[in-house]
């Protein structure tokens, strides 16, 4: 389907509203939230990494033969 140029033009100035600037800002708004949801990700995988580093081990099941069961 070829559209002629003078079908164009009508289309455009014809005064019917066009709903591009709709899309663009839903679409703009869509990578906005993908980009800080991706940012909340790493700092909340960041943020936990460093509170398990921080992390007190317990001893309480490091017995003589869970350490040389190998041997």
């Amino acid at each position: 389907m070829i559209v002629s140029i003078q079908e164009l033009i009508d289309a455009k100035l014809s005064g019917t509203p066009s709903f591009t600037y709709i899309y663009v800002q839903l679409a703009a708004q869509a990578a906005a939230i993908l980009i800080a949801g991706f940012v909340l990700w790493r700092i909340n995988s960041y943020l936990n990494n460093k509170r398990i580093g921080n992390r007190r081990r317990n001893n309480f099941f490091e017995t003589n033969y869970s350490k040389n069961w190998r041997k």
